[in-house]
């Protein structure tokens, strides 16, 4: 079955299950990425998809060059049909289920605030019927963003995730142990995952890019543990985010490391982790980047595929660590 899809999008494959597309790069006439989904169960966090997926579906998994990852690819052929999260939107808008009407305001509320067209948005539920919100566009994006902040301020319908909230950190693919005091200041400075009066949501805006798999070439130098200073944090809201960020200690892994520009985070813990001009202790897997669309090479570590890290060493001139 044809039709681009990115993330946000739900896949029915030949068996009836359900597969949730991942990130923005896929081999869209072909191969899609993709992980397992449940509509109104307990989702699987990132480590045990990936092992779910390769003990029921082996011959999915395949290198994927441009992750430099062996990831679940779904043949287009084994597509039967497309979930399409901005036509669910229209639907809950018009006629809301019972446990949709929270939601229905939510996305009401966040568009009307933004200025942006309610096509804009799409929707994906996960785990316990928390809404995913989708949105693809840099301009519509950040003004989603800064509604989003506005409203936390101008009403009393928002709040932040605290660790008693959570079911675990695995849920937001942190696989590291980190002290609730740690967990509540990150997520102190989160907007885009938080609580609308009684649910939890998460919003998740995406890139205009969407690069084919030969677009990008990754080759890796193993794990890396460093300190970088925070020297552009306007793609960090994004999903994957990025930290353009200047190495000023390397405490383990390669030489290399001192040539990184970027720090990516694949998951939903360190996305909105660090601000510009703070200093950051960086855990995860050094990179080189070859990107043939933009005709240019660079380093990076990317973060969130395993036990990585991402933590601001200090927070309003507070050691996170004391």
């Amino acid at each position: 079955m044809q039709g681009v899809v990115h993330e946000g999008y739900v896949l029915k494959i030949f068996d009836e299950t359900l597969w949730l597309v991942k990130w923005n790069i896929h081999d869209n006439n072909k191969n899609v990425i993709a992980l397992p989904w449940k509509h109104r169960a307990k989702d699987l966090h990132f480590v045990d998809s990936i092992n779910y997926v390769k003990l029921k579906y082996p011959y999915f998994m395949k290198v994927v060059k441009s992750y430099n990852r062996i990831l679940p690819v779904i043949s287009r052929e084994h597509v039967r049909k497309i979930f399409n999260p901005y036509k669910e939107v229209v639907r809950i808008v018009k006629e809301p289920k019972n446990y949709e009407r929270t939601v229905r305001d939510l996305i009401m509320l966040i568009t009307s605030e933004a200025g942006v067209d309610i096509n804009n948005v799409g929707v994906v539920y996960g785990s316990e019927l928390e809404p995913i919100i989708i949105s693809k566009g840099k301009s519509v994006a950040f003004k989603i963003y800064n509604a989003v902040r506005r409203l936390f301020f101008t009403t009393n319908m928002f709040y932040h995730l605290e660790p008693g909230m959570f079911f675990n950190i695995e849920k937001h693919d942190i696989y590291v142990k980190i002290s609730d005091k740690v967990l509540k200041s990150l997520y102190s400075r989160k907007y885009l995952s938080g609580v609308f009066s009684t649910v939890p949501y998460t919003i998740r805006l995406l890139d205009d890019l969407t690069y084919d798999f030969s677009d990008i070439e990754v080759k890796s130098y193993g794990r890396v543990t460093l300190i970088a200073k925070i020297i552009n944090d306007k793609y960090s809201i994004f999903y994957p985010s990025r930290y353009s960020v200047l190495v000023t200690s390397i405490a383990e892994g390669s030489f290399r490391a001192k040539f990184v520009s970027e720090i990516v985070a694949f998951n939903e813990g360190f996305r909105e982790a660090a601000w510009e001009g703070a200093e950051v202790l960086v855990q995860g897997t050094l990179e080189k980047v070859v990107d043939n669309v933009c005709d240019r090479e660079y380093y990076r570590v990317t973060v969130g595929f395993s036990k990585d890290l991402i933590l601001p060493l200090q927070r309003q001139h507070i050691p996170l660590y004391a």
